[in-house]
């Protein structure tokens, strides 16, 4: 009731002293950078500048503000007696002695303080200290035995200017005890494209440099001079910067100090944090030449090289060689480097590094030396069970040991290597995330026409089913392992458990005859076609001549939520080129309607109900959004399956349970599509069916009665479009509500073409207690267009401010404080969409054409008979008044107190019950008898003249009554 009272009162809150607005500090929304969890998008300055290093590079310093979002800061701590006391500034005074007494006192708009019993002190001006000093001799001359104490209690408000290449440019009103740092972070911080090293503030025509570098580098910086009112602090753009990447601690950008915009190679450095260890470094200068092209040179430790605009000091180790030194990784306890004097063995290598880690794969691990007359690196494959029992391998210097766990193993069989192996290709996304997978990539793109061109491993590939193991991090470490392994791998197939590809140090690399199982190496796979997807058990299953479709696919087969309208089977072509791909209704298969001979290498591929969606959400996305995780396989992995569900797609919109788009296959019934989509919905209407299909010449549409034709005997083919038209619902989808002063008050159902009177009727009729005459109505259209006018308003003022912000002659403190409330008023004041209506059920009999078709969202309050009627805005005692036969507004507003010293009495007008408003001409001089009945309020408005540094001050007076009609509304609502 507070905050209603308060919005009714609207231009009498708007009278508060400027001196205390001022000690309310500013809320302001930044424009520019928001602070989010993700890191800010890189500047146009960070993109060239990490286009050139090769590496992502950032704007040093930037993170000071990262976390400040704009909040006015408020410093806490002792003040010291240095500080310039202001007008505002409030102190507390104790006398202890023959005279004891403690007061408050704030220092006034001439600057003086006056404390009881003294006389008056020049305090604006001066330091506390000052101040204090002098009250103490004061004290000690004109009192006996008495001390006096002075402290400060309230600190005053200041507004400072913070402009150029700030998140929230404009006057920022802060604490007297800020800093210039405070007042940056609460105008949101520096942007990204704004110096950090050339900051001015400018008081009273001198200018001072600010330069954060040294707060961010040193602790200590003029960002701590204490501000004072009226300071301007301007954040030029970025100037002249340079880069230092490479192995230094803080890799970035940074700009060159005023004013020879140069630094020296050891400074920059000293920017970056130093190297990252201390070990000879080499150091390359990128930079442009006169033409404009970019050049590289080699810089010499201490040449005493310098620096300039766009170069980047690229530091390098000169050399990554360890002296006696061997490594282990992967699949250990604890991986990395080891002492040569100490590991001398790879068996002593697994023991120093706390042994092997659960589940390893001891029949291959990689070795890689030096070798001792080219220097070059190569690997070795060892056989680690062999070394574990006793034959063991001697390490030299350099050596690197990597061991890989069963599921490292495994991922030669997942979905990506088998595509690669198979020709089809790998994801590019997948290629992204794995190394190892482009070097395998690599190595079969090279091999097309060689040895792997008609290897028996491309013919298994084409019948195992995926693993689902993701790329180990071991290949993104080392990629180099997985061709390794490939080459020495060999096929497990009939009575493995898994079967796939297994490395084994014992094979020798394979050759272009290697198809004898003398190799290692299986031959052609047996007779076999493999069921994978949606299926309770995927996996090979052996092709005998009863082998059909029909065998494979039953009701206990699927899982629960399987798509019954599409699965497909992938052929693999002649000699292993391309796949075909068949189409199948699984519903069909497992009912036994439908049954399909299958060949060797036959893959039978089930989906799920939410892969199928989960499809479309990346059609609709654009593929931006990641598919939701899939159950156990991946049966659409492959751009080319995926294209040809899509194709095979029907769209079925309208009143089903799923309106979607439905792939299936070429015989597909009306009746297993809709049963697909959860069925019709009961407002579906049967008689009128359209299906469009696609035909040489375009497309044919024809309509439907499935009251007449069965959806059994209706065929849809993929292409089609089917739409389920809606019936006719008499009921309207949004009910509306009646309160207040009614027998049976709720939410009731709207059929179309109901009037208020009809809905009046509904609820039991008005009580004895009803005033129809006050009735609230509402309406959803009319609550949005009040909504969207108030915040239009407000986005006016604020363009207004800022306009006479950057003008010669701003606005003062107190008038800003004015316009930045109502402007917050706008935008938080909730619009009731109030329509006059009339509500007396007797009238409406009598005048049909004033009773108001409903619609949906409407709300009709009827309240009961008022005995007061409301004063509010510029009077000495807002009040509610009783209500007398035959008082007038101006005896109204006398009880009230009377006009107030600013009241524009021009613009007096009352709001009736019904929510008409009507002018009063209730001067003292000039006054016109107005019929005020019960419910009433009289709004005395307040003169715009604080407004008149606006455009448009003359609508002020019009927002302001807008939100008093509104106020009003709110005030019969709740007073209910």
């Amino acid at each position: 009731m507070i905050l209603v009272r308060f919005l009714l009162t609207l231009c009498a809150a708007l009278l508060i002293h400027a001196g205390a607005m001022a000690q309310l500090p500013e809320r302001m929304e930044p424009k520019a950078e928001a602070v989010s969890d993700t890191a800010p998008l890189p500047t146009p300055l960070e993109e060239s500048y990490s286009a050139r290093a090769g590496v992502e590079l950032r704007l040093f310093g930037h993170g000071l503000f990262a976390n400040g979002e704009g909040q006015t800061i408020l410093p806490t701590g002792m003040v010291g007696g240095d500080y310039v006391l202001g007008v505002g500034d409030a102190l507390t005074v104790a006398l202890r002695g023959q005279r004891s007494v403690t007061a408050g006192y704030r220092i006034g708009r001439d600057g003086r303080l006056l404390v009881e019993g003294l006389r008056p002190v020049q305090a604006a001006g001066r330091t506390l200290g000052e101040v204090r000093a002098e009250m103490e001799r004061q004290v000690a001359a004109s009192l006996l035995d008495t001390r006096i104490f002075l402290s400060l209690s309230a600190v005053r408000q200041v507004g400072v200017l913070a402009i150029g290449e700030v998140a929230r440019p404009g006057r920022q009103t802060i604490s007297a005890l800020s800093s210039v740092l405070d007042v940056l972070q609460a105008a949101g911080g520096v942007t990204r494209q704004g110096s950090l090293r050339t900051i001015r503030l400018v008081r009273r025509g001198e200018t001072i440099p600010i330069d954060l570098y040294e707060l961010l580098r040193s602790g200590t910086s003029d960002a701590d001079m204490a501000i004072r009112d009226g300071d301007r602090i301007l954040a030029p753009p970025v100037g002249p910067t340079i880069a230092v990447a490479g192995s230094v601690n803080q890799p970035g950008i940074y700009e060159l100090p005023p004013p020879a915009f140069q630094i020296g190679v050891e400074h920059a450095l000293q920017l970056a944090g130093g190297t990252v260890a201390p070990r000879p470094m080499r150091r390359l200068r990128l930079g442009f030449g006169p033409d404009g092209v970019e050049l590289a040179e080699e810089i010499e430790a201490g040449s005493g090289a310098m620096l300039s605009d766009g170069d980047i000091l690229i530091v390098s180790p000169t050399t990554d060689r360890r002296s006696r030194a061997v490594a282990v990784e992967g699949h250990v306890v604890a991986p990395g480097p080891y002492a040569l004097d100490t590991v001398r063995t790879v068996g002593g290598l697994i023991e120093a590094a706390a042994g092997l880690r659960p589940e390893p794969y001891l029949a291959f691990a990689a070795l890689e030396s030096t070798d001792t007359l080219t220097r070059e690196r190569h690997w070795r494959p060892l056989d680690l069970g062999e070394i574990l029992d006793g034959r063991d391998v001697a390490l030299h210097e350099g050596d690197r040991l990597v061991v890989l766990s069963a599921e490292d193993v495994g991922y030669m069989t997942s979905a990506d290597v088998l595509d690669i192996l198979t020709g089809a290709g790998a994801d590019p996304e997948s290629l992204a995330d794995c190394p190892g997978l482009v070097a395998l990539d690599r190595l079969l793109s090279g091999r097309s026409m060689g040895r792997w061109a008609d290897h028996p491993f491309r013919a298994a590939a084409r019948t195992l089913a995926p693993s689902g193991v993701p790329c180990p991090d071991i290949l993104k470490a080392q990629p180099d392992l997985l061709p390794l392994a490939f080459d020495h791998a060999i096929l497990r197939w009939q009575g493995a458990d898994r079967p796939g590809f297994y490395p084994r140090a014992d094979r020798l690399p394979a050759t272009s005859d290697a198809t004898t199982s003398a190799t290692g190496i299986a031959a052609e796979p047996p007779y076999a076609v493999i069921l994978e997807g949606h299926v309770w058990l995927p996996g090979l299953r052996p092709l005998t001549p009863g082998t059909t479709l029909r065998s494979l696919i039953d009701a206990e087969a699927l899982k629960p939520g399987a798509y019954p309208l599409l699965g497909v089977i992938v052929r693999p072509g002649v000699g292993g080129l391309g796949r075909t791909f068949l189409p199948f209704s699984p519903y069909r298969a497992a009912a036994g309607l439908e049954d399909r001979a299958l060949t060797r290498g036959d893959r039978i591929i089930l989906f799920a109900l939410d892969e199928i969606v989960a499809l479309q959400t990346e059609d609709e996305d654009g593929g931006g959004r990641e598919s939701p995780p899939k159950n156990d396989v991946r049966p659409l992995a492959g751009r080319d399956l995926a294209s040809f569900v899509r194709r095979q797609a029907v769209s079925l919109v309208g009143e089903v349970g799923r309106p979607l788009s439905y792939p299936v296959a070429a015989r597909t019934t009306l009746e297993a599509l809709i049963d697909a989509a959860d069925g019709l919905t009961r407002m579906a209407d049967l008689t009128e069916v359209e299906i469009t299909s696609p035909t040489e010449r375009g497309a044919a549409r024809r309509v439907v009665d499935l009251t007449v034709t069965p959806t059994t005997t209706i065929s849809v083919r993929p292409g089609d479009s089917i739409r389920i038209n809606p019936l006719d619902d008499p009921l309207t989808p949004a009910g509306i509500v009646i309160a207040g002063e009614v027998l049976r008050p709720g939410v009731y159902d709207l059929m179309r073409g109901e009037t208020l009177s009809d809905l009046i009727a509904r609820a039991g009729g008005l009580t004895v207690e009803a005033y129809p005459a006050g009735a609230i109505f509402s309406r959803e259209r009319a609550r949005l267009r009040e909504e969207r006018r108030f915040r239009s308003d407000a986005d006016n003022l604020d363009r207004q401010l800022a306009v006479q912000l950057a003008s010669e002659d701003p606005p003062n403190d107190a008038e800003i404080a004015l316009a930045r409330e109502l402007s917050q008023q706008l935008r938080t004041v909730e619009p009731v969409g109030r329509v006059v209506v009339e509500a007396d059920p007797e009238v409406l009999a009598l005048s049909p054409e004033l009773d108001v078709v409903l619609e949906p969202g409407d709300r009709l309050f009827v309240p009961k008979r008022p005995l007061s009627v409301i004063v509010a805005g510029e009077v000495l005692a807002p009040a509610t008044l009783q209500f007398r036969t035959g008082k007038d507004a101006r005896d109204y507003i006398r009880e009230a107190g009377g006009f107030g010293h600013y009241a524009d009495d021009d613009r007096v007008h009352v709001i009736y019950p019904d929510g008409r408003a009507a002018p009063i001409a209730a001067s003292y001089w000039e006054h016109t008898p107005v019929l005020i009945p019960p419910g009433s309020t009289i709004v005395v408005p307040r003169d715009p003249e604080p407004f008149d540094f606006l455009a448009f001050a003359d609508s002020i007076t019009g927002i302001l009554g807008q939100i008093a009609l509104t106020a009003a509304s709110v005030t019969v609502l709740q007073s209910d």
